[in-house]
């Protein structure tokens, strides 16, 4: 099985982000921004103020983002040439935003910032910088399965991070960088099963590690080699570095990581088949999740759960959790969408709220300069027809820049609808997958085996029972994905066509042709199925001696045919 065991991912926030920021702080900023009418110190009390709201506050932490790049664009329209500390103030923006947009699951915005940022780096050819922009371009890509492309980028970041180190060994923040680019690489090697690697990279990085004290870094690498060992069918060493990453988690009280701990022990002794102990950790993470609402980890528990009860043979049990699992996956979609929404609103009423100040210090100004005008006639008649002529120009610049601002809040408020529409259209295409399972099927699945139990057939009964229950988790995991392998698809027409087979109570062949490479091909969930399901009902089977249905896949030219 790929990708059994959970490893975690991290989004490194670049250029030497310091997240534990407190309220005294952005105190400190908030007064330097209000005192301050030097363009580059405000600039910097914004990009500070960002930094800290990024973890907490992401519309304001947005708002101060922006406010540092309108400064900078309004230097920039002041003077041609402008010093470095400049673009590197635009970087330290555009990192908070991709930052912003990454949270957001906004991810091609938070590609689109990054890469603006790595390019300001790469211009200064700051290497320690655009390495680290390099580790959180690979995080973004592995977070939409663009896997190949995370693995090219995280490659190159270590390679930067050991030319670096090899000059700097004394400095401790150098190590991090490289330890934490390590821990990157190993988890685009694990998405990509590819767990030799992972090991040998998890060695490098516990080398550069005290392992007599207990920090965050060394329990996510004995993270990955436990799920390196799992994915090899090595349990042993897969419980025991695991178990020392739970003790880690436990004594720095990090509820998360511990709960993820408590999910991977209990597939490892699932998949050793001992269900007491799969079901004891199962329940610890669940424990933690409820009281801590992870509920990304319990969807995840849930899951587990289902398949330790499908194994014990409790089909109530699993049929419990399976239904937890959709309701609390629903749920999660219905939030994500009103949480979106509501930033998105919240965007808004700040840009609008920025423009009116911009418009009401555009007022001020022209006030101002009609006092001037006043006090300029007492002086003498010429002077007024210059402050005129020139009051003209201003009006007319001003009317046109107040025109453009118009024109952009309203291009604004097409895109957040168009972005309203696009979360709509994700609720229903979620739907739709959930409802894959045709409910006629189902209907008639158990009307079927109500005929078993009536018939007093237990042993017939709880083989239908254990079918059905099959394609309905299957189903239900292929609906978790845009795309599936071949071989998932494949195995689910299988069991789909053993259920057939018990429900016409007659036997027939079928037999599948597969390409060689079909367990990396991918396709939709539930494209041939149909097709199956068609054959067995029109076909007549019941009247067809040696009946077979035979399925031929082939690759030619790059396309998928089914014959």
């Amino acid at each position: 099985m790929k990708k059994q065991f959970l490893h975690i991912l991290i989004f490194i926030f670049s250029v030497s982000f310091t997240v534990l920021k407190g309220q005294d702080e952005a105190k400190k900023w908030k007064a330097i921004l209000n005192t301050s009418e030097t363009d580059t110190i405000r600039i910097e009390a914004y990009n500070e103020l960002a930094k800290i709201y990024a973890e907490t506050d992401l519309p304001n932490a947005r708002k101060y983002a922006d406010s540092a790049l309108l400064e900078i664009s309004l230097a920039e329209k002041q003077s041609k040439h402008l010093p470095p500390i400049y673009e590197k103030h635009k970087g330290m923006s555009y990192n908070t935003i991709s930052h912003i947009d990454f949270q957001q699951g906004n991810f091609s915005d938070a590609i689109e910032n990054c890469l603006k940022n790595i390019r300001i780096f790469e211009k200064f050819k700051d290497t320690v910088n655009t390495s680290r922009l390099y580790s959180s371009l690979s995080q973004i890509l592995n977070s939409i399965g663009n896997n190949k492309d995370a693995l090219f980028y995280i490659r190159k970041a270590v390679k930067m991070d050991e030319a670096y180190y090899y000059l700097h060994k004394d400095e401790e923040i150098v190590q991090a960088d490289l330890v934490g680019s390590y821990i990157n690489l190993t988890n685009s090697f694990l998405t990509l099963s590819l767990y030799d690697s992972t090991l040998f990279y998890c060695n490098k990085a516990l080398a550069l590690i005290d392992t007599s004290k207990k920090t965050v870094d060394l329990g996510l690498v004995y993270t990955n080699i436990g799920a390196a060992n799992g994915n090899l069918k090595k349990y042993s060493l897969a419980i025991f570095y695991t178990q020392k990453a739970l003790s880690i988690y436990e004594s720095l009280g990090l509820p998360e990581l511990t709960s993820l701990s408590y999910s991977n022990l209990s597939e490892i002794y699932m998949l050793t088949n001992n269900f007491v102990k799969a079901l004891q950790y199962a329940n610890l993470s669940e424990e933690i999740n409820k009281a801590n609402l992870f509920n990304d980890n319990l969807l995840y528990n849930y899951s587990i759960k289902a398949s330790i009860y499908s194994a014990l043979k409790d089909p109530q049990n699993e049929i419990l959790y399976l239904k937890k699992h959709a309701a609390l996956k629903d749920s999660l979609s219905q939030q994500n969408h009103a949480i979106q929404m509501e930033e998105l609103k919240t965007q808004y009423e700040t840009e609008k709220k920025e423009t009116e100040i911009v418009k009401l210090s555009a007022e001020n100004k022209i006030q101002d300069l009609r006092l001037n005008r006043f006090i300029i006639i007492i002086i003498s008649t010429i002077v007024v027809l210059l402050l005129l002529v020139g009051l003209a120009f201003f009006l007319i610049k001003t009317i046109r820049e107040r025109k453009r601002a118009y024109i952009k809040l309203q291009e604004k408020n097409i895109e957040i609808q168009k972005q309203g529409e696009q979360l709509s259209e994700q609720a229903k295409l979620i739907s739709k997958y959930q409802s894959q399972m045709n409910p006629h099927f189902v209907f008639n699945a158990l009307n079927s085996i109500q005929g078993s139990v009536l018939n007093d057939e237990k042993d017939k009964t709880i083989d239908r029972l254990q079918l059905l229950s099959q394609l309905m988790r299957q189903t239900l995991n292929n609906s978790e994905n845009d795309a599936i392998t071949l071989e998932a698809e494949i195995n689910y027409l299988e069991t789909y066509v053993e259920f057939e087979k018990q429900k016409l109570g007659k036997d027939f062949k079928f037999e599948i042709e597969k390409p060689e490479d079909y367990t990396d091909i991918l396709i939709p969930p539930m494209m041939i199925q149909p097709f199956i399901e068609n054959a067995i009902k029109h076909a007549g089977l019941q009247n067809v001696k040696d009946a077979c249905i035979a399925l031929k896949i082939v690759v030619e030219d790059n396309l998928l045919k089914f014959l």
